[in-house]
């Protein structure tokens, strides 16, 4: 017996015509007419019978219908479920987002080769990676494009969030600058210096001159560039300034610059690094421990940590 007959025999009934059943399945009427006759050879009693007014089923076919028309659709749940496997859209899918600079190689928060380590010890997981800036991380996380985010700042009240470190900002200051010669620097420092801003840090930057103006210090907005290379470079032949995450450390050209701690508690220049989720989404065992996985690695810095699945 093959699903084919049973398809052919489901059909004829349906139209009660062999002709309407050829004609859909874009095949001759003695080919259908050929497979029901092995069908009912096969089971070894009659389905069909053939008269003026078309095709009437026997009682034994009366019988059989309903169950092959169940077998057909769990013939179709099986070859949705084999399509399904074959293109991996049963395995548990992760959505992570991350700001810029998250990911990357031993010297940034997360090293890749983890993320790597994590899909050989899950195979049936997929690890769907998304960078971009902190704002677009939170902003797909609520809509619920990405299950959790690693962003950096405020968190907003829909989400709920585990705090894994604060980022520090420093200043890179050419040593043609006489602020160089400090051990630190103030936002007050700041007044009538050139910082030049990097590509798409344009929110921090104004929130950067904010607080300089509540400090009473007016810094000269110069140069914007779009990598950290060329604002260093800048640096080392000008009195330009560039903010930048503690991490560029070994960025700086120590014979040309020095890297100084700016110093304020503000929640812009030590904001912190957090990773949300929705407070509607469920968190599956997996995304614990990526979470888990993540919170580990920066746990050296990390300054205020809530416990992740005590009650909030």
């Amino acid at each position: 017996m093959e699903l084919r007959q049973i398809e052919y025999f489901c059909k004829t009934c349906q139209w009660k015509s062999i002709s309407a059943a050829a004609r859909e399945f874009n095949i001759s009427e003695q080919a259908v007419s050929k497979a029901l006759a092995n069908l009912e050879r096969e089971i070894g009693f009659k389905l069909l019978n053939r008269t003026a007014r078309g095709i009437e089923l026997t009682a034994e076919g009366e019988e059989l219908l309903p169950k092959a028309e169940n077998l057909l659709l769990d013939s179709d749940v099986l070859r949705e479920s084999t399509w399904r496997i074959r293109k991996g859209l049963d395995k548990q899918r992760l959505s992570v987002g991350t700001y810029e600079g998250f990911v990357g190689g031993e010297n940034d928060p997360l090293p890749i080769r983890l993320i790597v380590d994590f899909k050989k010890k899950h195979p049936d997981a997929i690890i769907e990676l998304y960078e971009d800036s902190s704002d677009r991380v939170m902003d797909k996380v609520r809509d619920g494009s990405l299950d959790v985010g690693v962003f950096v700042g405020a968190v907003p009240p829909d989400c709920d969030y585990l705090q894994i470190a604060k980022i520090s900002l420093w200043a890179v200051i050419g040593k043609k600058n006489p602020l160089s010669k400090k051990k630190s620097i103030s936002l007050h420092d700041l007044d009538g210096q050139e910082v030049i801003m990097l590509h798409g840090k344009r929110s921090m930057m104004n929130d950067l001159m904010y607080l300089c103006e509540t400090e009473g210090a007016v810094p000269i907005m110069g140069n914007t560039v779009l990598s950290l290379a060329t604002a260093m470079y800048l640096t080392y032949e000008s009195n330009g300034i560039v903010i930048v995450d503690r991490r560029c450390s070994n960025r700086v050209d120590t014979r040309h610059a020095v890297f100084l701690p700016l110093e304020s508690d503000n929640i812009i220049i030590r904001p912190p690094v957090n990773i949300i989720w929705r407070k509607d989404f469920q968190l599956g065992e997996l995304h614990k421990q990526i979470i888990d996985m993540i919170k580990g690695k920066v746990s050296d810095r990390v300054t205020e940590v809530k416990d992740l699945f005590s009650a909030r």
